[in-house]
């Protein structure tokens, strides 16, 4: 009995690092691409195919996300801890996010953003899921300065 919980404790460590790791790839991926994503002669540096990038990756990230928290709670005993720092302004830009778009005028622009900057909710929440990815997988030294290095090379060429 006891080996069969240390075993399913080792897989979930085991599936918990390669969710973050995908999860950290992810992330300096779409750091990396979203610079280098842009049509120079556009009116608008921000266009459809970079929000359609942003939200591609971070959909796929927030599976990735999800899988790690799931192989987390497997991991680890059930004990309440402290909630980090970062949850309380990201649960208030949510909400703010989920307020300003229910009570818009104008929810479809709301909701998916102009044809021009497409800065709606989804691109928003695109967003916020990017953050978590960052405080979550990109959480060791090692990784902060992968980061550094692709957001830095990332934007040289412009």
């Amino acid at each position: 009995m006891i080996a069969d919980t240390e075993s399913a404790s080792r897989t979930g460590r085991q599936l918990h690092e390669q969710a973050t790791g995908v999860g950290a790839a992810i992330a300096l991926t779409v750091a990396l691409l979203l610079p280098l994503c842009f049509n120079p002669w556009g009116f608008n540096v921000f266009e459809l195919p970079k929000a359609a990038l942003l939200r591609l990756m971070t959909g796929t990230a927030l599976v990735t996300l999800a899988l790690s928290a799931a192989t987390s709670a497997v991991a680890q005993e059930r004990r309440w801890r402290k909630p980090p720092a970062w949850l309380l302004p990201f649960l208030g830009m949510a909400s703010a996010l989920i307020l300003a778009t229910v009570f818009s005028s104008n929810r479809f622009v709301s909701f998916w953003g102009s044809h021009a900057r497409q800065q709606g909710f989804l691109t928003q929440c695109a967003y916020l899921v990017l953050f978590l990815i960052a405080v979550t997988c990109l959480n060791t030294g090692f990784r902060l300065n992968r980061l550094w290095s692709v957001l830095v090379w990332g934007s040289a060429p412009w």
